[in-house]
């Protein structure tokens, strides 16, 4: 359900101000302000009225408000607490953001449960002496310094929340104070100078405050305690024992549980069988039903004999694809001589002949378009017999190996010396080259000779591919 939006006031502004421009709190401006506010215009009825940042400078004409339970005042420019006399029914006074320098004048509100002083002028605690039910105390971002400026604190006996953060305290004897409150179980003590004076500083708080749930910021939890008292009779040794027995009893009590937890389900389980029997599986009397369900199992739980079959074929395939990879390997290797031999055989068929030393040979026609490789006529050659092994054996800095030229009858024309080399008596297979426009081609390994003299005999003009043998850019022509 929406809220109703507050009440507007019709009738004449009644707020006033005085010489100085503050606001005066008068009777007619409190009842606009209850009006506004969706309160009653009969101010004993009001349990709660909101007067926080009107500006106003002193506290008056609050005696007919004897029914107020809690009273906003904060953000305004009071100096002094007066006048509340008359609210003896007020559990809740928040008098944050203004100046006060001084508690004072709370005598008569004996009922009040929450006091709320922070971010004022206060330089010392009193005036708390006839607040026997004051439960909380916020009294941060003033200037409150020493431990006599805190003595006041023990005027209240029944004080058990204290925020005292964002002070200038920086006296250690406050622990003292602290120790003598016998209801106080939340402390916060942040920002304040005093903290890094005293050694230890959580571990002597929590150990010397026997009541104390919350510091600062961190609750302190049973476990924090125990370990804490340890350590303050015997130090970080036998906090550490306090600890370990800590983890022994958590592990002790987990393995309770699981056995309560492990006996119940035992125990429902022989109820069971006491009252049904042991579990047997289901007979049908007609096949049918039987038969389908078998299937619908089979469907769920494969059989031993299935899955055997599945991890036959997974292996099939994993081996299947191991021999593919290596023969794939072994096919890259040879790849380059598979393709020579390929195309030296078509080039031997069409009566072409057509050699490369590079990794692939193709037959080129007359009317290929080839911008990267020459077509040459065929000119009358000089046959060089070259060997391989010359060739093999001065890679990769190959040098012109002996030769001896040829006519067109394979007759020895000429010969340099020293041509024959002494590693030529091997059995290495020979080689011709064929020197056409100073560039040498490599023919082919088997039975050239043949090959050679039938194309020098032919008359056709037939188109030649020269390519330059392996590393022999510079010393070919």
């Amino acid at each position: 359900m929406l809220a109703r939006p507050p009440r507007r006031f019709f009738g004449r502004d009644a707020k006033e101000t005085d010489e100085k421009g503050n606001t005066k709190m008068t009777p007619k401006y409190l009842k606009q302000l209850c009006l506004e506010q969706q309160a009653y215009a009969t101010p004993y009825l009001n349990d709660k009225i909101y007067l926080h940042f009107k500006g106003f400078a002193d506290i008056e004409n609050l005696e007919p408000y004897t029914g107020l339970r809690s009273l906003w005042l904060e953000g305004n420019g009071l100096s002094q607490i007066k006048n509340l006399d008359a609210l003896v029914e007020l559990r809740c006074l928040f008098l944050h953001q203004n100046c006060l320098q001084v508690i004072e004048n709370l005598d008569s509100l004996i009922n009040l449960d929450t006091l709320n002083v922070a971010n004022n002028l206060i330089k010392k605690i009193s005036g708390l002496n006839h607040l026997t039910n004051l439960k909380t105390l916020q009294i941060d971002h003033n200037y409150l310094k020493t431990s006599e400026d805190l003595i006041g604190l023990l005027e209240c006996p029944s004080l058990g929340i204290l925020d005292l953060s964002h002070n200038q305290i920086e006296d250690v004897e406050i622990v003292e104070i602290f120790e003598k409150m016998p209801e106080l179980t939340v402390l916060n003590i942040m920002s304040n100078p005093v903290i890094p004076k005293i050694p230890n500083y959580r571990r002597t708080m929590v150990s010397r405050l026997k009541k104390l749930a919350y510091l600062d910021d961190r609750p302190i939890f049973e476990k924090e305690r125990l370990a804490t008292e340890a350590w303050a009779l015997g130090g970080l040794d036998a906090e550490r024992e306090e600890r370990m027995r800590q983890r022994e009893e958590e592990r002790k009590e987990h393995d309770r549980n699981f056995e309560a937890l492990k006996k119940l389900q035992e125990e429902a389980r022989a109820k069971r069988l006491e009252k049904f029997g042991p579990e047997t599986e289901p007979e049908f009397s007609d096949p049918r039903l039987q038969a389908f369900r078998d299937e619908q199992l089979a469907k769920i739980e494969p059989s031993t004999s299935e899955q055997e079959a599945d991890e036959k074929t997974e292996r099939e395939k994993h081996d299947y694809a191991e021999t593919r990879f290596e023969m794939s390997k072994l096919e890259r290797l040879t790849s380059n001589e598979k393709d020579l031999l390929e195309e030296i055989h078509e080039d031997e068929e069409g009566g072409h002949l057509a050699t490369s030393s590079g990794p692939k040979i193709s037959e080129i026609a007359d009317d290929d378009e080839v911008p990267t490789l020459e077509a040459v006529e065929p000119k009358p050659e000089v046959k060089k017999r070259v060997s391989f092994a010359e060739i093999e054996d001065q890679r990769p800095s190959y040098s012109r190996p002996m030769i001896e030229e040829l006519d067109e009858d394979d007759e020895v024309v000429s010969k340099k010396e020293d041509e024959i080399p002494a590693k030529e008596a091997t059995n290495a297979p020979s080689a011709v080259l064929v020197a056409s426009d100073s560039v040498v081609t490599l023919a082919d390994p088997t039975d050239i000779e043949e090959q050679l003299l039938e194309d020098s005999q032919a008359t056709k003009k037939t188109v030649k591919l020269s390519v330059r043998a392996w590393g022999d850019d510079d010393d070919s022509s």
